[in-house]
């Protein structure tokens, strides 16, 4: 996934690795982004300083992966639901420290 921004930065969905690969390679430098995009409205949008369970209270209320990270009025990453897997296990995996 690829966050798609308009002209001031702000998130307007993504694009799929998928979807790039779906084009045909003698239609690829005349196809515009805005086909491609999935929109999200409204945008989901997270700041880094988001707590997590802010994060999982969105998933389970409204499905809100991927989400793009925005700081400094610019994006700082995305979490998708592969990532936000990836690191539920290896949480899971850590020891548990001794209270």
């Amino acid at each position: 996934m690829f966050p798609v921004v308009d002209f001031d930065g702000y998130p307007l969905g993504v694009v799929s690795l998928e979807a790039l690969l779906a084009i045909p390679a003698d239609r690829r430098q005349d196809t515009k982004v805005g086909v491609l995009v999935v929109s999200q409205r409204p945008p989901r949008v997270l700041s880094p300083d988001d707590d997590a369970v802010l994060l999982l209270e969105r998933i389970s209320r409204d499905g809100v992966l991927p989400a793009v990270v925005v700081e400094g009025g610019r994006v700082a990453g995305m979490v998708t639901d592969e990532a936000l897997s990836r690191t539920l296990q290896q949480a899971l995996l850590k020891p548990a420290t001794p209270v």
